[in-house]
Order: C-alpha cells, then structure tokens, then sequence
C-alpha cells in the first residue's frame, strides 16, 4: 500500500532473498493485472522448497526504499510505504 507513492503501487519493485541450501533471489513488480479495474494486488512468490526468507527488498515507485528483514512465510502479508519524516 503506497504513502508516498499512489495507494496501488504499480511499477514497485519487490526483490525478494530466500535459502533452499543456497542463497536465491526472485524479483517481481506490482502491475494493472492488464484488464481496466483488475486488482494489482497479491504479488506472489513461489518458494517450493525454501527453508527461510531472508529478506524483501522493495523500491517503490516514489524511489522510496524498504527492507523487511525475516518476513514470514506461507502466508499474505500487507507491506505500508513508510512515511517519510516532515521537515
């Protein structure tokens, strides 16, 4: 869910780290779906055999960027754009 950038994020892009005995990285972005009024979201990773998430590198489309150290598996979590300090 965008903050900083629009509500939909489309055009984030979501690198995610994960260990199936070696260290392997996936990288997926938010988009339309392609159809007028399909729902961008979930964003979806396949894991198979995976024994732990690393981490979820995400570059949002304000050129915002956030990390989310150990993110739990199997399951659909909601990640906020954190709110930049006002100055």
């Amino acid at each position: 869910v965008g903050t900083e950038s629009t509500r939909c994020p489309i055009g984030a892009k979501l690198t995610l780290t994960y260990d199936d005995g070696e260290s392997k990285t996936l990288c997926r972005y938010v988009d339309s779906g392609g159809t007028f009024g399909a729902n961008p979201f979930p964003v979806w990773f396949g894991l198979a055999n995976a024994d732990r998430v690393q981490r979820l590198d995400i570059v949002w489309p304000s050129g915002q960027r956030q990390t989310l150290e150990q993110p739990p598996m199997d399951t659909t979590i909601c990640v906020v754009e954190p709110r930049r300090p006002s100055s």
